[in-house]
């Protein structure tokens, strides 16, 4: 036998802690930066570009966006390969297994900011990840002035 009461309650908790996932992975437009860069916009920007950041270890890094969607990216310690491709309004990359967290399993999709001098990247649900910068050795502390 069973509770029918008990039933609809654990129906109403999955319901429940369904739709708060749902609702927090999409960033509403407000949720957004001003300046987030649409789908053409970041193919037009990324494709044979280049990057500058630092590492919470403190390296400096520099990574490159081929025209062939493959990335690679230097240290001065190390260095690795990956891919990059645009999915919908977010650039998406998946390194190999030297600056992979997870053994070259990694992939992470980014909504991108620009401004003069840096490129902000946003979880897609609008939370900051990082920012790095489009001119070598400039502190990213430095993006708003």
């Amino acid at each position: 036998m069973y509770d029918r009461g008990g039933w609809k309650v654990l129906g109403r908790m999955i319901l429940a802690a369904v739709t708060a996932v749902l609702s927090c992975a999409v960033a509403s437009a407000e949720d957004l930066p001003k300046n987030t860069l649409s789908e053409a916009a970041l193919a037009a920007r990324f494709t044979g570009w280049s990057v500058y950041g630092e590492t919470p270890s403190g390296n400096v890094f520099r990574v490159n966006y081929n025209k062939d969607g493959t990335l690679y990216g230097q240290t001065h310690k190390d260095s690795d390969n990956g891919k990059w491709w645009i999915k919908g309004n977010t650039l998406c990359r998946h390194w190999g297994p030297n600056w992979s967290d997870r053994e070259g399993k990694e992939q992470a999709c980014f909504v991108v900011a620009l401004d003069k001098k840096c490129v902000h990247f946003h979880m897609p649900d609008g939370e900051w990840y990082r920012t790095w910068t489009t001119i070598p050795y400039l502190d990213p502390a430095d993006c708003d002035k």
